[in-house]
């Protein structure tokens, strides 16, 4: 399975096609979101907290934006989709190396298990001879000895 490494030039048209659709060139309000957290002050509030810290959940809602609110922060974004599309494609070359040292490996390990029954099979075949010869040669020794005596 092979992929395609993507393409990042198309990503600045992509976004700012989701822009257009999202109606933020319409002239919609952003999202309002403070960089640095919840600017609520939790002293003006008094103390809320329990003393036991179980289940705690976070004061500060999860806002989740899909359209950068200016032309730097759409650079940022598009320098982070840049760095995680090159880790992408760094940990694609590492499993491809990895499956490639895996088959030469698997290949190795079968041609080690045809020499292994190559040398069982030529073990049985020699022990055999053997046995032959030494029933021949001392069969011979058998009628010296005989004849000898």
């Amino acid at each position: 399975m092979s992929s395609a490494p993507m393409d990042t030039s198309t990503v600045a048209s992509r976004i700012a096609q989701y822009t257009a659709s999202s109606g933020a060139a319409t002239g919609a309000t952003p999202v309002p979101v403070s960089r640095h957290g919840n600017t609520e002050r939790t002293w003006l509030r008094g103390r809320q907290r329990e003393r036991d810290r179980g289940d705690r959940q976070s004061s500060a809602p999860a806002v989740t934006r899909t359209v950068p609110m200016g032309p730097q922060e759409t650079v940022d974004w598009l320098e982070a989709l840049d760095n995680v599309t090159n880790r992408i494609k760094t940990i694609e070359g590492a499993l491809r190396l990895h499956a490639q040292s895996m088959s030469a490996e698997d290949e190795i390990k079968k041609r080690h298990q045809k020499y292994s029954v190559d040398l069982s099979n030529d073990f049985t075949a020699y022990t055999t001879y053997i046995e032959e010869t030494f029933k021949l040669i001392s069969g011979h020794i058998d009628t010296k000895v005989g004849t000898v005596e």
